[in-house]
């Protein structure tokens, strides 16, 4: 497993996880009993779900975004005997009687537990895991999935998916989600790399394929809404999987190819994830497929016979991958999973009903039609309307209630919850309303609009005919409030930004993103839009998260821009750098395909001079051998390095800054110290002082105490690290960049204990000062500095984001 720049054997995870589960046993859990799990992405996450199954009990995942009355009732409702966090626990959990068991406080690496690992009873039928998922009466219902579903997927989707050792599987769904059970099984099970995916990542489209594609990802599992965000491929992926939503086909003909398989998938919580799925083939109908290897899927009318082929039906679940039903709603259980009598296709046994509408292809293809009763899906999320409609029912004022999903002229999907009031009571107090929802709705849940109507239509059974409810147009009711309108040019671009998303003319400056419905993919779109003018170019989507409100993000982004350096005052122009000729082009490819036969020649050399001493070497003693090898081995990192130092000083000299024609010669020689610095084996000396040592020896000028963790450095006579400065793994000094023709080479200064943070970049001509941060996946631009012990974030241009240092 790979996580926080470290990898972590699974031998590891498993030692953890049976101390851990002694622990747990020794606290009282027993077999049957249900834990609840509320953390954060980390390695205590897996140690905790793997040590609750290994103590026998099950696990029940919460996500941290949930309300506090959300979280407590489903402890409630599962009557957890414990919890276990890996931060502070929430203020709201003093009141719950449970232990709350804090792994971030245990001893990493713990040795083996004092009591060992007692016997468990139970056996396939016992309860693995519960997921809770969206009710019609208001209140979540808990799904019980014992061992012996999730061991079937498990071993369906090995012959689906194929994946094996070498594969490296994201893991980016909340655990909360059972899609998360496919990613960690899918790697686990075929003892393939887990690469779990930070909540910021998630939450930054932006930055997704970047962490994707360096993390070598060759196994990603998504929903179609996450997808579209997704500017670029993933060079390293040769397995897509879609599913929790219906998929439009057009957004996957850019991601299947020769190399990468795409797989469109279908599946209820209550069949363990997948129960369906379909390669998307380009120009062929794209549809939720065939059943998983064990799976049936039947299309049944009202009274439970099958319909005629090409006829529309209930899609209806069958196999040994279902759930064992509803915790603590027998009535729910009897009426969603029922136990058929052998039907014309020679299926007998318990299927589960999805309320999902289906018809069979010719080809025997599942064709996914939609719901049938009020359960939709977003984002790939199951949301019971119901449940949303009840509460509002209980807002006084509120006489009806129907939500519906639908879908903007920009094809993202929103909740809008549309209400006919009681005029006998005062004006809704929409702000209330959304405040109420939030302490008792999942985020997901939360409706972008409340639409006051006056009746709402009605199909001829009597229903709301939700597919009639008009969607809000902006300027349709007129604000009932006093609105703070843009003050600023910035003001009034960020205005128009969320306008277009919130779809509404009742938007004030002062308002909070998120009391007024935004969501984590509303932040998404409105930065990225927001990015494409040059002032917004620093901005990333945490931004929202902190300044959440049209004047202050305004306001931060303003001060950004004041605290800029100013751009230094041109002085009389030097002249123009003159391009390479044709012929100058031509001669520098063959230096550069002669440099290539250069470097490939050494190791045949080599290979041959080795092949040429054999039968000298194996008429040697058995010592002198062994002492040829060790000799060879323990010379090859220095004497190595020490031919890269002294072929950089033979070539090119000490690095100046400048401005180059790019193929020319001084590019060659550049190009050739560079090939010779990579190829040296400076990853072994890593995060050592013989780092340092290194390259003092190319001409950079290091101080005492700094930790050197990245072998991205370049340009070496133009680099200074201070005393005490400290670069993180993967970041990038390198010092130079082409742009019009030019090889353009440039200072870089990293101040007295600055820091730089993972794959943070310094680009040319830039200075952090003493005692500043860089954060992880920022980029200081040309020309800028980062004045002493402020902080920068941001990608693909850093901004200020505080004024003093953390600590």
């Amino acid at each position: 497993m790979q996580w926080a720049g470290r990898a972590v054997p699974y031998h590891e995870l498993n030692a953890l996880a049976d101390a851990l589960a002694a622990r747990l046993q020794a606290a009282g859990v027993r077999a049957g009993d249900f834990v609840g799990l509320l953390m954060h992405k980390s390695v205590e996450l897996y140690t905790g779900m793997l040590a609750v199954l290994k103590a026998g009990a099950a696990y029940v995942p919460l996500d941290l975004s949930y309300p506090a009355d959300r979280i407590t009732f489903i402890l409630n409702d599962c009557g957890a005997r414990a919890l276990l966090v890996n931060d502070a626990p929430p203020d709201y959990l003093a009141a719950w009687p449970g232990p709350v068991l804090n792994l971030a406080e245990a001893p990493a690496g713990a040795p083996a537990p004092a009591a060992p690992l007692g016997p468990v009873a139970g056996g396939p039928e016992s309860i693995a895991y519960v997921i809770y998922t969206s009710g019609t009466t208001g209140l979540p219902k808990g799904v019980l999935i014992p061992h012996r579903s999730i061991c079937h997927l498990v071993r369906a989707e090995q012959l689906l998916f194929q994946t094996t050792p070498q594969d490296r599987v994201a893991q980016g769904f909340s655990v909360a989600f059972d899609a998360s059970l496919e990613e960690l099984w899918l790697a686990w099970a075929a003892g393939a790399a887990l690469v779990p995916v930070p909540e910021e990542t998630m939450k930054t489209p932006d930055a997704l394929p970047d962490f994707l594609s360096t993390n070598q990802v060759t196994v990603f599992s998504t929903v179609p809404t996450l997808l579209s965000l997704l500017a670029s491929a993933i060079p390293s992926l040769r397995l897509l999987i879609l599913g929790g939503e219906v998929c439009p086909p057009e957004l996957l003909a850019k991601w299947a190819s020769r190399q990468c398989r795409v797989v469109n998938t279908y599946g209820p919580t209550e069949a363990t994830v997948v129960a369906t799925a379909a390669d998307f083939v380009p120009g062929q109908k794209l549809t939720i497929g065939r059943p998983l290897a064990g799976y049936e899927a039947l299309l049944l009318d009202q009274l439970g016979q099958l319909v005629p082929l090409g006829a529309a039906g209930e899609l209806c679940i069958g196999g040994p991958a279902l759930a064992a039903g509803y915790l603590n709603r027998p009535e729910l259980t009897a009426a969603k999973f029922n136990t058929v009598a052998e039907l014309a296709t020679g299926f007998s046994g318990r299927l589960y009903r999805t309320g999902d509408l289906a018809r069979f292809e010719a080809d025997g293809n599942v064709d996914f039609l939609g719901r049938i009763d009020t359960q939709v899906k977003i984002r790939g999320f199951r949301v019971e309307l119901a449940e949303i409609e009840s509460l509002l029912l209980q807002w006084p004022g509120i006489r009806n209630a129907a939500v519906a999903l639908k879908t903007g002229d920009d094809g993202v999907q929103k909740l809008i919850a549309y209400l006919i009031l009681d005029p006998a009571h005062p004006p809704l107090d929409a702000k209330a309303v959304r405040a109420y929802l939030r302490e008792r709705l999942a985020p997901y849940m939360i409706p972008a609009a409340l639409v006051p109507l006056v009746t709402f239509p009605l199909l001829t059974s009597g229903k709301v005919d939700r597919k009639a409810l008009p969607y809000p147009v902006v300027g349709d009711a007129a604000p009932t409030r006093e609105l703070a309108l843009p003050r600023t040019p910035t003001e009034a671009a960020v205005y128009a930004a969320w306008q277009k998303r919130f779809d509404t003319a009742d938007l004030s400056t002062t308002d909070d993103f998120f009391e007024i419905g935004g969501n984590s993919l509303l932040a998404s779109l409105i930065i990225s839009e927001l990015r494409q003018q040059p002032q917004f170019a620093g901005l990333s989507v945490k931004e929202m998260y902190t300044r959440r409100t049209i004047e202050a993000l305004a306001q931060a982004v303003d001060a950004a821009a004041a605290a800029a350096p100013a751009p230094a005052a041109e002085g009389p122009a030097g002249p123009p750098v003159p391009r390479a000729s044709h012929t100058m082009r031509v001669f520098t490819a063959v230096l550069q395909a002669a440099a290539v036969f250069l470097f490939y020649l050494v190791p045949v050399l080599i290979l041959n001079t080795s092949i040429a001493v054999r039968p000298w070497l194996t008429a040697q003693a058995d010592w002198a051998l062994v002492a040829l090898v060790a000799a060879a081995v323990l010379a090859y990192v220095p004497v190595a390095c020490g031919l890269v130092i002294v072929f950089k000083w033979l070539i090119i000299g000490r690095f100046k800054a400048g401005e180059y024609p790019l193929w020319g010669l001084y590019y060659v020689r550049f190009w050739v110290v560079k090939k010779l610095v990579e190829a040296a084996p400076t990853q072994l000396l890593s995060a050592t002082p013989y780092l340092n040592v290194f390259y003092r020896l190319l001409g950079a000028r290091i101080g005492h105490g700094v930790y050197l963790g990245s072998t991205r450095l370049m340009t070496f006579d133009l680099l200074t690290l201070d005393d005490g400065a400290s670069i993180a793994r993967e970041a990038g000094l390198l010092g130079y960049r082409i742009e019009r023709d030019r090889l353009v080479l440039g200072p870089i200064r990293v101040g007295r204990d600055a820091y730089v943070g993972l794959r943070a970049i310094l680009e040319n001509d830039t200075e952090l000062g003493d005692e500043a941060e860089l954060d992880d996946l920022s980029v200081v631009a040309a020309a800028s500095a980062c004045r002493p012990r402020e902080g920068w974030q941001g990608s693909p241009l850093a901004a200020r984001a505080h004024a003093g240092r953390r600590r």
